[in-house]
């Protein structure tokens, strides 16, 4: 198993079908830049809080890319 599996990518499914659309338009971006924002110290709800914040950067707070799902 890898750091990458299980919970994060349900939690990635969850998010690209609650926004819709093709997965590479919103989540796909909000994901990667929540990574690269990333560091190994982190706990499930600082990326929570990380994928959140870069969402309202990359589409506008307020955004159906930027809500919770």
């Amino acid at each position: 198993m890898h750091f990458n599996s299980g919970i994060p990518n349900k939690a990635f499914f969850l998010t690209a079908v609650g926004i819709g659309g093709f997965a590479w338009e919103a989540a796909g971006p909000i994901w990667y830049e929540s990574l690269k924002a990333s560091s190994s110290e982190d706990q499930f709800q600082d990326f929570a809080d990380t994928t959140f914040r870069k969402a309202g950067e990359l589409f506008g707070v307020g955004s159906p890319s930027s809500r919770p799902c």
